[in-house]
């Protein structure tokens, strides 16, 4: 459906929007002031599911300069690849929920450590949960690898280790 632009004199702008099979009035009442408002020359606008999607891509997507340079994605198909190629995700409903979820988890804990052991325990706590979510180590693994470096960074461990010649 084509969208018209009508104006009147006090500057008052309104879209409307009429059936193809139906010629757009050249001048209407402004809904605000109830003066004449007349149609102005714009670029021709397609409102409907697919344009306004695929405006809202563009608009998201690519910059000015792009845009500038005929760059233009014309369907769902562009706009996945172009995503992929940003490295860009689009988060489900489930996948959302369980993010949810696992940050209100994460609170909770937070707040019980730091309740029965103090605030610096409960940071650490959560540093140490966001070095294993990063590492994809265990809990079990991050423990020995954790100790095996505090163990080399103890001074008597680091005196022991000879000088290069």
């Amino acid at each position: 459906m084509p969208l018209y632009g009508f104006k009147c004199k006090q500057g008052h702008v309104s879209e409307d929007l009429y059936s193809i099979r139906e010629e757009a009035p050249k001048q209407i009442l402004c809904p605000r002031c109830h003066q004449p408002a007349f149609r102005q020359l714009s670029a021709p606008k397609a409102i409907g599911a697919t344009w306004s999607r695929l405006d809202q891509a563009n608009d998201a997507l690519l910059s000015d300069r792009m845009r500038k340079r005929g760059i233009e994605l014309k369907g769902q198909k562009d706009i996945e690849a172009y995503e992929r190629s940003l490295g860009v995700h689009r988060t489900t409903a489930e996948e959302a929920k369980l993010t949810r979820e696992k940050l209100k988890d994460e609170d909770a804990d937070f707040a019980h450590t730091s309740a029965s052991y103090g605030t610096d325990a409960a940071w650490q706590q959560r540093q140490d949960r966001d070095v294993m979510d990063a590492s994809g180590l265990n809990s079990f693994e991050y423990a020995n690898f954790k100790n095996a470096n505090e163990a080399v960074s103890r001074p008597e461990v680091l005196d022991a280790i000879p000088e290069p010649d």
